[in-house]
């Protein structure tokens, strides 16, 4: 398809035909890279400032909020009552939405 748009004069973003990113690798590339990573084990620096970084990305505040939000119910027993009856009667890929429709339909 691409080189059908650059033929009609079309500038596209990337000069690269699709799916041709990168180099690829040979074999024995990929096994050097490999052996090289086998052994490779982080500093106790290192591990230390990972650890720092992971444990700052959220307060304890924050961690509480979204467990409480998390576990709360989305719906009032109103609204689930309304939803079942909405339901009943009719087959399985008709309550399951449009990708069950979809796959039905074909």
């Amino acid at each position: 398809m691409d080189e059908d748009l650059r033929f009609l004069g079309c500038r596209l973003t990337n000069m690269e035909s699709g799916g041709k990113s990168g180099k690829r690798l040979s074999q024995e590339t990929k096994r050097k890279i490999s052996e090289s990573r086998k052994d490779f084990r982080h500093t106790p620096e290192t591990k230390a400032k990972i650890s720092t970084s992971s444990k700052a990305r959220m307060t304890d505040a924050e961690k509480q909020h979204l467990r409480e939000m998390c576990s709360k119910n989305r719906h009032t027993e109103e609204t689930k009552r309304i939803i079942s009856e909405s339901k009943i009667g009719k087959p399985r890929s008709e309550k399951s939405g449009k990708i069950a429709r979809w796959f039905f339909e074909i």
